[in-house]
């Protein structure tokens, strides 16, 4: 479940932030470069709300906090 949740997350940051995504991970195929205007900044940041939002509804649905789980949070 949380794992699920934690590969989706990653692939949705690497679409918005295609640079990080080769830097941070060492990804090879990425379709363009970051968005480094408002609308960009904007995107990442929804996409953090939303991540956080998600998580923290995750995280009653598991038996313990797991370390991933205080990892992504």
């Amino acid at each position: 479940m949380i794992e699920d949740f934690a590969s989706r997350v990653l692939r949705e940051v690497a679409r918005l932030d295609p640079c990080a995504a080769v830097v941070e991970v060492g990804e090879q195929e990425v379709d363009g470069l970051t968005d480094y205007s408002p609308d960009g900044h904007q995107a990442r940041a929804d996409l953090a709300v939303r991540a956080l939002r998600e998580l923290e509804t995750l995280h009653g649905a598991l038996p313990a906090a797991s370390p991933l789980h205080a990892h992504l949070a």
